[in-house]
């Protein structure tokens, strides 16, 4: 995951970029996101064939702290095995945002004391947070190299040294808690709402003695919400929930969101057993 503090056309920002591309062929996928954008920049990340999600359009966020960037970015990077920020507003928020035992890179392409005073933070400290000068824009290629062997040797050390594994939930967690914990996590939602059906599932689920299973989430994979016309990362939405089946031979519960409808069951005969050519040539038995 890489945090730019302000994505705008300039020389650090086309750094990145390149970087992020570059970093595919190493097997280092790269997901972007923005403090602040300009259009232009948002243009200048689709043409090196990246969608950058941005938290506002002017927060000086190139030096400027933002708690809200920082709670914004936190359901960003939950998944993320390492995380680049570049400006001080971008890996203050990383510092603050990432899971703990996750890597943070920081990079300025400026002095970390310009245009303010110096820089004093006890996160960042804390996180062991790894600095690289990036001046891509005065020295070009070689500005960059830091920066670049700085991600390059902290991802190495993820795959030597991968972190443990971080679930969504605990199974101990109630059901209501897992699906609002995946929910809000992973798919973005801001709530979930729980509907009258729903709630009847629920207390049969728990008769059964389905509570301490896992959840498998059925919805529409046309978005990361419950609603195919909400692409891309949706953020904000309330994900319906309207009932619950309990697989038990399986060992997890399905929770139906929105209007989803599961496959049917099929019968044991197909039907093209019923399907023939009669003497004059007519197919039989479609219907």
């Amino acid at each position: 995951m890489r945090a730019i503090g302000v994505l705008e056309p300039g020389g650090p920002q086309l750094s990145a970029l390149r970087l992020s591309r570059a970093l595919r062929g190493h097997g280092i996928e790269t997901k972007i996101v923005a403090g602040d954008a300009s259009p232009a920049g948002l243009d200048l990340a689709r043409a090196h064939g990246f969608e950058v999600e941005h938290f506002s359009e002017v927060r000086n966020l190139q030096w400027e702290p933002c708690a809200a960037f920082a709670e914004w970015l936190a359901e960003r990077v939950a998944r993320a095995d390492l995380v680049h920020g570049h400006m001080f507003g971008a890996w203050w928020a990383a510092a603050r945002a990432a899971a703990a035992g996750v890597p943070v890179v920081a990079s300025e392409h400026n002095a970390l004391c310009w245009p303010r005073t110096p820089y004093d933070d006890d996160a960042t400290k804390k996180r062991g947070v790894r600095t690289a000068r990036c001046e891509g824009f005065g020295k070009g290629g070689e500005g960059a190299l830091d920066l670049g062997r700085a991600v390059i040797e902290l991802a190495d050390s993820t795959d030597a040294a991968p972190a443990k594994a971080r679930y969504s939930y605990e199974l101990t967690d109630p059901l209501k808690e897992k699906i609002r914990k995946i929910a809000t996590t992973v798919y973005g939602a801001k709530d979930v709402a729980f509907t009258g059906p729903g709630e009847k599932d629920l207390k049969r689920v728990a008769e059964l003695g389905g509570g301490a299973l896992p959840v498998c989430m059925a919805k529409t994979q046309m978005s990361l919400s419950h609603d195919a016309a909400l692409r891309n990362r949706p953020t904000g939405f309330i994900l319906p929930v309207r009932g619950f089946v309990a697989s038990l031979g399986a060992g997890f519960v399905v929770a139906l969101c929105g209007e989803i409808q599961r496959m049917p069951g099929l019968g044991k005969t197909p039907a093209f057993h019923n399907i023939d050519i009669d003497e004059h040539g007519n197919t039989v038995g479609l219907f």
